[in-house]
């Protein structure tokens, strides 16, 4: 099914933002025994089965009548958020024409994608450095709040693989601009090949980066390129619907993705010949 804008499909890609973070259906308030799908019944008599269903990009496909793919994970960064883009367009090269991409790109260097052969699978690898530039947190997970995957740090760093391997071959200079390079490279091949697509991006690492032809297509959401900003500035979060009392979490809520989703859709109307 098709829409007046002939768009068949819209995909989705980003962080936690994009992928329904907060709102997974094994999620416990603050009080860890309450879970946040049953608070919301509760007061707004609202419910789900899988937290992509309430992502703004479930919502927008909804209003444009099309089919949505949403590939954001939490923890994801931008060399993720890429890939899987690109992936997505050579799925559906055959309908490019009817597509829409809606680009979270997480421009932090401490978000990167990397492969496990142990695993064999891809992994959301998340990692700090404090101000000593010592490293003083390390994750591997093909996925958060998922069943399965609760191993998958020790499977990844076996003898300290995966430690060893950020001491010595990770670098932030090397890697922002290694996340600048893939990013521009993604929005270049949709833009010359005329595949509609909207970017947004956390980190901001990106501005005075990225080729002038390019900015038409970034997100102007009220004066804010990041969404996030946006949802926290108007109190769409999840501390806000549900009161810090109940869940301090910062990631869009239930409504707050609802709202995103009705923006974008009249972005969408209103921007559509320089998508």
């Amino acid at each position: 099914m098709t829409n007046k804008h002939n768009i068949e499909t819209v995909f989705a890609t980003g962080c936690s933002h994009s992928a329904g973070g907060g709102l997974e259906t094994i999620k416990y308030a603050d009080d860890k025994v309450t879970l946040v799908r049953d608070i919301y019944k509760e007061k707004y008599n609202v419910w789900w089965d899988n937290q992509l269903e309430v992502t703004y990009a479930s919502r927008l496909a909804d209003m444009l009548g099309c089919g949505v793919e949403n590939k954001a994970a939490s923890g994801g960064g931008t060399g993720r958020a890429v890939r899987e883009a690109f992936d997505f367009v050579k799925r559906n090269w055959d309908k490019k024409d009817k597509l829409l991409l809606l680009l979270e790109l997480p421009a932090y260097f401490h978000r990167l994608d990397m492969y496990s052969t142990n695993l064999n699978s891809w992994v959301v690898v998340n990692h700090s450095v404090n101000e000593d530039g010592v490293r003083d947190y390390v994750n591997a997970t093909r996925g958060y709040y998922m069943d399965g995957h609760h191993g998958d740090f020790e499977n990844t760093n076996k003898d300290g693989a995966l430690e060893k391997y950020l001491d010595n071959f990770i670098d932030y200079d090397i890697e922002v601009a290694k996340m600048n390079r893939e990013a521009e490279m993604l929005l270049t091949f949709l833009k010359y090949h005329k595949i509609k697509f909207i970017y947004f991006e956390g980190g901001q690492k990106l501005k005075g980066v990225l080729d002038k032809s390019l900015l038409s297509n970034e997100l102007n959401i009220e004066g804010h390129t990041d969404f996030h900003h946006w949802i926290m500035k108007n109190g769409y979060t999840i501390k806000d619907e549900l009161g810090a009392d109940i869940l301090n979490d910062l990631h869009p809520g239930y409504f707050g993705n609802i709202k995103f989703a009705e923006f974008l859709y009249q972005y969408i109307n209103t921007h559509y010949d320089i998508l």
